[in-house]
């Protein structure tokens, strides 16, 4: 991003991994074995809460829709309606409420969401150790045993054993909602940072 150009008063810098930490992210992989997996979080800057020292508020207008005390939604079970309802009815037209999440389009967003995910990389023993890029380190002496890329919302990583990525991967599926989310075959094609890899035989290609 260029958010360092951006001389208002909220952090909008949000950094992406340079083509050499990607590169290296591939052969680190391939050398110890570890199993990729991939996924991009849906709805990454709708969920981030802002945690700005300057926030964004709105002015509730002076004319809000008529809320049924009926559930009209047929894909909406009842009490999900009846907690949204009674959230909605505390509104009050012409009041004054800050912005919590939601924020799309505002140029801090990118920032937001990513301190919400190297959180939740913490949470899995994981530390940035580069723009984009964190490791869970192994054993004193020993290699990492995991590795995580992530442009912005599309996530990309590494683990050593097949059970720890599939326990990797749940966790990450309780913490975010994900457009997708799984594990690469060996063989696998994909296309991450505007560049495509292939896989085969533990080697990779790039184009």
């Amino acid at each position: 991003g260029k958010g360092f150009t951006d001389k208002r008063a909220v952090d909008t810098y949000v950094g992406t991994p340079s083509v050499w930490a990607i590169l290296m992210f591939y052969i680190f992989s391939l050398t110890f074995c570890l199993s990729r997996f991939a996924g991009d979080i849906s709805g990454a800057f709708l969920t981030a809460p802002d945690k700005n020292e300057k926030r964004a508020a709105v002015i509730i207008p002076d004319w809000l829709p008529y809320i049924p005390a009926k559930n009209p939604y047929e894909d909406m079970n009842d009490r999900d309606y009846e907690t949204l309802r009674k959230a909605a009815l505390e509104i009050k037209p012409g009041e004054l409420r800050l912005v919590e999440k939601g924020l799309y389009g505002m140029p801090c967003l990118g920032n937001i969401f990513d301190k919400s995910l190297v959180g939740v990389q913490g949470e899995a023993g994981y530390e940035r150790v580069e723009t984009g890029v964190a490791v869970k380190r192994g054993q004193a002496g020993e290699p990492a045993v995991g590795v995580q890329i992530n442009w912005i919302d599309d996530v990309f990583g590494a683990r050593r054993g097949r059970k720890e990525t599939a326990e990797e991967i749940a966790f990450l599926r309780s913490r975010f909602e994900w457009g997708h989310l799984f594990e690469l075959p060996s063989d696998a094609s994909i296309k991450y940072a505007g560049m495509d890899f292939s896989f085969f035989n533990e080697t990779v290609e790039m184009s």
